[in-house]
């Protein structure tokens, strides 16, 4: 059975990558501002105060494996229909072949609407890049350190390019016919 990987899975496998790493670098820059403002706080306070935005990518982790198990679950009670079909020898209704074909219809990894909502990403993170670079240069105060700034601005900037070249790649993938 062949595998195919899109490029959207390895985008979000990248940003999640890149968030958890971007986590530790952001909050070792700007981690000395927050200890000194909360001295006397709890360390399980201090530790979520620090780290509550890590929840996201976390929730977000755990929506994909669930999709990945319910997809596993409906492509297994699938065969055990058709291997039943078989055992009878009849043969399998073509709703039921059409869902080994693809398991997930409505999926984004799989096409969806694609076309549709393709360039809100692009757009959406190219408007925070935008955003964090004038944050960068004209800061209202001083509290949060101007390579910080930059740093966020970068992995908008990233976010945007890599939803660009996936929306791209989805586009010439459509455009070439089926085999």
């Amino acid at each position: 059975m062949k595998i195919s990987v899109h490029s959207r899975t390895i985008l979000a496998g990248l940003v999640l990558a890149g968030l958890v790493a971007a986590g530790a670098a952001l909050g070792q820059e700007t981690g000395d501002i927050h200890i000194r403002a909360q001295q006397n706080h709890s360390e399980f306070f201090q530790l979520f105060n620090r780290y509550w935005w890590l929840l996201f990518p976390l929730f977000w982790g755990i929506g994909a494996i669930l999709r990945n198990i319910f997809r596993h679950h409906r492509a297994t009670e699938a065969l055990t229909l058709v291997k039943a079909y078989a055992d009878q020898g009849k043969e399998p209704p073509p709703e039921l072949l059409a869902v080994l074909r693809q398991p997930d219809n409505g999926s984004r990894l799989n096409g969806g609407n694609f076309g549709t909502y393709g360039w809100i990403p692009v757009f959406l993170f190219g408007a925070l890049t935008c955003g964090f670079v004038m944050f960068g240069f004209w800061r209202p105060d001083d509290s949060v350190p101007r390579p910080a700034m930059f740093f966020v601005a970068l992995i908008m900037a990233g976010l945007c390019i890599g939803n660009l070249v996936a929306l791209m790649a989805r586009r010439k993938q459509d455009r070439v016919p089926p085999q």
